[in-house]
């Protein structure tokens, strides 16, 4: 028994040798024109991040966010909210050459969300907050700029988004992108 434990303990420590905490965050901006439905959707996301990388390949971490989210259209409906977000996550890391690797995250999400209808004169809040939980797996890239310093790209997402209200599912490559940078140390 004392031998499996050492071994356990050897195992973990060079694990955790290797490994490194980073912070960093995304900005995001999503617009969408449909010609079709009138429809004008424009957001704006603030995600600071922290995480835990294991070795070159897996790491961990969380985003902690506020987001804006607008919808225009040309009948004079216009809506707004304001998104609070908490996503942990658990990234893989693969195809790495030279200064770019390729990754993927996923994890659930939970998010907090007030809407706002425009009236004609203004805009009136809903009385309450809608909670939605979901899971989302995003592809993305990494460029190392130094060996601290590592800018990265999400490119749309695979969800799946569920509240007393919505149930939704959605994949898409082409209208949400996002850029980070991250320092580890």
């Amino acid at each position: 028994m004392k031998k499996i434990l050492f071994t356990l303990a050897i195992a973990c420590s060079s694990m955790c040798i290797s490994a490194q905490m980073y912070v960093g965050g995304s900005l995001g901006f999503n617009h969408n024109n449909d010609k079709e439905s009138d429809y004008k959707t424009t957001s704006v996301n603030i995600l600071p991040e922290v995480g835990y990388a294991f070795n070159d390949k897996w790491s961990i971490g969380t985003t902690v966010g506020y987001s804006k989210y607008k919808v225009d259209r040309t009948d004079n409906y216009k809506t707004s909210d304001r998104r609070f977000t908490f996503s942990p996550y658990a990234r893989y890391s693969f195809l790495r050459k030279n200064i770019f690797s390729l990754f993927v995250d996923g994890g659930p999400n939970i998010r907090f969300q007030k809407d706002y209808y425009y009236n004609g004169s203004g805009y009136t809040e809903d009385e309450d907050w809608t909670t939605y939980l979901g899971l989302a797996i995003s592809p993305g890239v990494s460029v190392k700029v130094c060996d601290n310093l590592s800018i990265l790209a999400h490119l749309g997402a695979l969800r799946y988004i569920h509240s007393d209200d919505v149930e939704s599912f959605d994949f898409s490559l082409s209208n949400s992108l996002s850029f980070g940078v991250f320092y580890s140390f």
